[in-house]
C-alpha cells in the first residue's frame, strides 16, 4: 500500500467538523489559523451548531 504525503497536496476545500461543544470549537481555532496559512486559497467551512456559528463567522482565517 502506497502512502501519500498530504502536506504536498493542494487542497481546494476543507471541512472542519465540531458539531456541539463550544470549548471544542474554541480549541480548534488555532488549527484553523494553521490551515489558512498552509492553504491560503482553500475554502474552509465549518460544520457546527447554530449556537456556535458566531464564534467562527467573522474569524479572519
Amino acid at each position: 500500500m502506497k502512502t501519500t504525503d498530504l502536506s504536498s497536496r493542494p487542497f481546494e476545500r476543507i471541512l472542519l467538523i465540531k458539531p456541539s461543544a463550544v470549548g471544542d470549537v474554541i480549541h480548534t481555532l488555532p488549527v484553523l489559523v494553521k490551515l489558512r496559512a498552509r492553504y491560503p486559497e482553500a475554502r474552509i467551512d465549518w460544520l457546527i451548531t447554530p449556537e456556535n456559528a458566531d464564534l467562527v463567522r467573522h474569524h479572519p482565517a
